[in-house]
């Protein structure tokens, strides 16, 4: 039996993740703003950072990354149990995803573009599709760091395919969608995967997404456009996000070739 089904579940711990995740969370935004008066640059990169803000943004999630890991190494093994099969098959998703993401990115840049700015603050709507890896890989493997993996790879593979939004807006972007969704698993010890685990997963990386690009693309716009664009964000990520994720899960299920992992496991058990 793998690890992190036979582990006790250390609630106090996990709730020391949580805190410490919403304190660098709050922090974020004064810290990026603050930036620019401790070392100035007109330069920008893909995503519409300064190279200071880029850099100091790069470092400031990495140290979110480690935080996470450690912590969740602290309340229980994250990534203990994994087998080839499922490291193989995650790669393989997170490459394929990347192409898509930068495919989307062409679409929404090109032929999409005016119908995208039609839509204004509703355009959000369109952004569900960032966040597939980070729901659909978790529910496929049911693995403690699924998400974050799923997410964060695509997200970094897609920069270095040349992703228009460069290293800030396409791999640090998912590393943050991809925190935000671990954290709901996380929170039922990688137990649970039904509708309203998934549901919680996406507003949890919406809302880390949302903190994450506000002071970069959102802080120039009133409080009534950012609003609508969080609801409709957030609409777009449980309908095509969330649910996309589960309705191909479950289409590539019925095909048996997800036969030799836990959605399939999880499934013969109920019925034992």
């Amino acid at each position: 039996m793998l690890k992190q089904d036979t582990q006790p579940f250390d609630g106090r711990k996990l709730a020391l993740l949580g805190i410490a995740l919403l304190l660098v969370f709050i922090a974020w935004i004064p810290l990026y703003n603050w930036i620019p008066n401790i070392w100035d640059s007109q330069n920008m990169d893909a995503s519409g950072a300064t190279i200071p803000q880029a850099i100091l943004s790069t470092v400031f999630w990495l140290a979110v990354l480690a935080l996470l890991f450690a912590l969740s190494r602290m309340a229980g093994g994250l990534l203990d149990g994994w087998n080839t099969n499922e490291l193989v098959t995650m790669a393989v998703l997170a490459v394929v995803f990347a192409v898509i993401f930068n495919l989307w990115s062409a679409l929404t840049s090109g032929p999409l573009k005016a119908f995208s700015d039609g839509l204004g603050p509703w355009s959000s709507l369109l952004d569900g599709v960032w966040f597939i890896p980070g729901f659909l890989i978790p529910y496929i493997i049911r693995k403690p760091g699924a998400a974050l993996l799923g997410e964060g790879v695509a997200g970094f593979l897609s920069f270095l395919l040349g992703s228009p939004w460069g290293f800030m807006g396409a791999a640090i972007a998912g590393l943050t969608q991809g925190i935000g969704a671990e954290v709901p698993f996380a929170a039922t010890n990688w137990r649970r995967y039904d509708l309203l685990t998934m549901l919680t997963s996406g507003l949890i990386s919406t809302i880390a997404s949302f903190v994450f690009v506000y002071p970069m693309w959102n802080a120039g716009y009133a409080p009534e456009y950012n609003a609508i664009s969080f609801i409709a964000n957030l609409i777009g990520v449980e309908v095509i996000g969330v649910g996309g994720s589960i309705l191909l899960a479950n289409a590539l299920k019925n095909t048996g070739v997800l036969n030799r992992f836990a959605i399939v496991r999880d499934d013969k058990s109920k019925v034992a």
